[in-house]
């Protein structure tokens, strides 16, 4: 479907797509949302020429709803491979009979080879980074055990005093978290199978309430509560096989309330097997 438009900005040298000539990729009547919407069917057409060869953001907006300037180009790099898998296949099959010259057509379809293959060598030395951190935080958590036993022991010793204590390291100092101005600290670690591992940090709460956005969601939604770290998300990917942007932000929880400030949020790519 065509939007009433015009063109408002695009990269130089190229030229302006006349209003209501053309379909913004998408067919929904809106510019796309940034989150890889491209020609969603056979009769969709591409802006003619394409923008190769530039960073520029091309941006639309509609004389009817006065939308703001959205770049067309995901940026986190799921969305974007998706994207570009999109168009890169939409050149392929319809290039040549939209006018888009057979240089860009070579160009996108070796950048998409390309892509896959820097991705797939990525998301490997991520899984192996991954796994290193999580056999390092098994290891500490034995040693936290061990250590945590042998404590007990020694204070339980009628040889005990504090000043063995401060030498062993085993006093504890007073906690004065004001619970009403923390917030939690999160990590999201990405595992093959669309899992995600979401350690968190418990301080004096009871636990937290994690939040979620997936892909393209508009707003966070409310995905679990959590009174022990980690939280593993086991949810099934959106599109099965396809890698996704996950965001994660959590509040603390004190007698059943939250309390406190909101996380910072933390994000990763979910991957298929």
């Amino acid at each position: 479907m065509a939007i009433p438009g015009r063109v408002v900005s695009a990269p130089s040298g190229f030229m302006s797509v006349p209003a209501g000539a053309r379909s913004v990729p998408g067919g929904s009547g809106s510019a796309p949302s940034g989150a890889g919407n491209g020609p969603s069917g056979a009769g969709d057409s591409l802006p003619t020429p394409f923008a190769l060869h530039t960073t520029k953001p091309i941006t639309y907006e509609t004389k009817a709803s006065n939308m703001s300037k959205i770049d067309i180009v995901p940026h986190p790099d799921g969305a974007f491979l998706n994207w570009f898998d999109q168009l890169a296949a939409a050149a392929t099959a319809k290039g040549s009979a939209a006018g888009l010259p057979a240089t860009d057509i070579s160009a996108l379809t070796a950048c998409a080879t390309e892509l896959h293959t820097r991705f797939a060598a990525a998301t490997a030395a991520k899984a192996t980074a991954d796994q290193a951190v999580i056999d390092k935080n098994a290891s500490r958590a034995r040693a936290e055990v061990v250590a945590r036993a042998a404590i007990r022991r020694l204070k339980a010793s009628t040889a005990y005093n504090e000043g063995l204590g401060a030498q062993f390291g085993a006093l504890a100092a007073d906690d004065s978290t004001d619970m009403t101005a923390a917030k939690p600290a999160l990590t999201a670690t990405a595992q093959l199978g669309g899992v995600v591992v979401i350690d968190f940090v418990k301080s004096k709460s009871d636990g937290v309430n994690l939040y979620s956005r997936r892909g393209a969601e508009p707003g966070f939604t409310f995905l679990a509560r959590d009174t022990a770290s980690p939280y593993v998300d086991n949810r099934p990917l959106l599109a099965e096989g396809k890698p996704e942007l996950r965001e994660y932000k959590a509040k603390y929880i004190l007698d059943d309330v939250e309390i406190g400030q909101p996380s910072d949020i933390v994000s990763t790519i979910a991957q298929p097997v």
